[in-house]
């Protein structure tokens, strides 16, 4: 179909509002791979499902607006309207976006402190008589180990237990 040169013009520009779109939607993606570090392959699947999408949405447009027809003007003006954004836009949109995800994560780690202080808190309470019981029941250990050593039954029973076990290792 023949269409006039205001139409096309007008179909030139809807090109062009979609790239721009194209652009932004990746730069979504763009900030999601920051805040989620991915694998190179499952950065190459993204990358290739969203422009599989893009290109289903150019051709539905087409179809839609210029009854199927694929025309060059119309992929040059989604590749224009790509390059605007990425060379304009693009940087500043990444940088506003970052910095708001930055803010989003220290209220988080925030309202995480808040909500942990008093486990903290009771923590540190908590690991004093621990730790004075600890070493209360080593020095008991202690003595009580010096205590048997002193004993002359315990010196019995370390001859026998060392005398049976150079039995087994002569024997063996």
């Amino acid at each position: 179909m023949i269409l006039s040169m205001s139409e096309q013009a007008r179909l030139f520009l809807i090109s062009v509002v979609l790239g721009f779109i194209f652009g932004f939607g990746y730069d979504w993606i763009r900030v999601f791979r920051r805040i989620i570090k991915h694998l190179g392959f499952l950065v190459q699947a993204e990358d290739i499902l969203y422009w599989l999408f893009a290109c289903g949405i150019l051709f539905f447009v087409m179809l839609k607006e210029n009854y199927g027809e694929i025309r060059a003007y119309l992929i040059i003006g989604t590749f224009i309207g790509m390059i605007l954004y990425f060379n304009t836009l693009s940087g500043l949109f990444l940088n506003i976006s970052m910095a708001v995800v930055g803010f989003i994560k220290r209220i988080i780690i925030l309202f995480f402190n808040i909500i942990t202080a008093p486990f903290k808190m009771m923590f540190k309470i908590l690991i004093i008589p621990c730790k004075f019981f600890t070493n209360v029941l080593k020095n008991t250990q202690k003595n009580l180990k010096n205590l048997l050593k002193k004993n002359p039954i315990y010196a019995k029973i370390i001859n026998y237990r060392n005398s049976i076990h150079k039995k087994n290792k002569s024997s063996g």
